[in-house]
């Protein structure tokens, strides 16, 4: 408004010049041109006041510049960017500091130190080496030990099957040597010589009737097999021991010619294996071999008693056959001789026939030694039968 009262509607502000701050170097005509780029207008509902403040390190105007409530017609207004000059000498690398040389003090401990370490480091290495070399060691080992596994399994069995045969032929030695010493050693050892014993002795007696035989057994058993010692064993049997039995299981084919039957009048006898085995060893010593079997001799009605393992009984058989031969026989004890734990009966025998009947060639007239030896049961036992001809 003007003296004379009229409102002036011209524009609130001037137009506006860009402001700026000196700086070195610079010339006032720089300094007094007006800006090159516009400045837009401001709206008349807001006034601006832009005070300038001067940053004296770097010489950067700083526009305080309020924020206006209504943002419709805000201008935002440019912010300066700094002075080149600043940023390159924010760019220059810094000065690098120059190390002081190390005192002896300093140095001489480095060196011990270097020295140290250089030690540790040292035995480091020759602690690797030895495990190395020691791993080496154990592969070369494990490789010739694989590869002399072949020989030395070899080497192996070949030793076990040494050991073995010689604890095999140590055990035979050894019960050879035991079997020669129960030969040997025995209760009656003392006697040196040679001594006749009185052939009517009950010693001498009952020995004798264990092994002497009449002319049907004779006959009957050409040889000193099996069956004999058997039939022996079987004499000797006590008749308490037999007992009326039956022909359960009696086999007549492997006893030919003897059956089995069972009548109102008779009833077969039997006795128990035991007894059987039992009178074997007396009579033939407990070393002796014995081989069951039916108590019968290869020619005649001579035993007659078939062995039946399930039973374990011998039984008793019939034999309807009825055997006669002429032969006549003569046996006479002649002597009894005793010698430590031996004693030896000598018989002589003599055979005779008729003119019809041809002597068979088994039964031989002459001199029989049948030889008893104590063993450690103090039962004389028989050893041996023998013959010598005396015709």
């Amino acid at each position: 408004m003007n003296n004379n009262g009229e409102t002036n509607n011209t524009n609130l502000y001037e137009e506006p010049v860009l402001l700026s701050v000196e700086d070195e170097g610079s010339t006032d005509e720089d300094s007094m041109q007006p800006a090159t780029e516009p400045v837009n207008t401001i709206s008349s509902e807001y006034q601006y006041n832009m005070p300038v403040e001067s940053t004296p390190a770097n010489n950067t105007a700083i526009y305080n510049v309020p924020i206006p409530t209504n943002t419709d017609n805000a201008v935002v207004a440019q912010q300066p960017v700094a002075n080149q000059e600043q940023q390159v000498v924010a760019e220059q690398p810094q000065p690098v500091q120059e190390e002081k040389p190390l005192s002896k003090k300093e140095l001489k401990r480095q060196q011990k130190e270097q020295a140290k370490q250089d030690k540790i480091n040292q035995k480091k290495a020759e602690e690797e080496a030895r495990r190395q070399a020691k791993i080496a060691k154990e592969e070369a080992k494990k490789a010739s030990i694989q590869k002399r596994s072949p020989f030395m399994y070899t080497l192996l069995l070949l030793a076990v099957i040494v050991l073995a045969g010689y604890v095999f032929y140590s055990g035979k030695v050894y019960q050879s040597r035991i079997s020669q010493l129960k030969y040997a050693c025995t209760p009656i050892t003392t006697n040196k010589k040679e001594e006749k014993l009185d052939i009517n002795s009950t010693l001498v007696q009952q020995l004798y009737s264990k092994v002497v035989t009449n002319v049907k057994e004779d006959y009957a058993s050409p040889e000193w097999d099996n069956n004999m010692k058997l039939y022996l064993a079987y004499r000797q049997i006590p008749t308490n021991e037999k007992y009326e039995s039956n022909c359960n299981m009696f086999n007549s084919m492997n006893m030919e010619p003897y059956y089995c039957e069972v009548t109102s009048s008779y009833a077969p006898h039997a006795f128990k294996e035991e007894s059987l085995i039992l009178q074997f060893k007396k009579l033939f010593g407990e070393d002796t071999p014995l081989q069951l079997g039916n108590v019968k001799l290869q020619n005649g009605c001579i035993g007659g008693y078939e062995y039946i393992p399930e039973r374990k009984e011998f039984v008793e058989g019939i034999c309807s056959q009825q055997i006669t031969t002429p032969i006549r026989v003569k046996k006479q004890l002649r002597e009894a001789i005793s010698h430590r734990n031996t004693i030896i009966l000598i018989e002589d025998v003599k055979y005779t026939g008729s003119d019809k009947v041809e002597m068979p060639s088994y039964l031989k007239s002459g001199t029989y030694y049948y030889t008893f030896r104590l063993d450690m049961n103090y039962n004389f036992v028989l050893i041996s039968k023998t013959y010598e001809d005396m015709y």
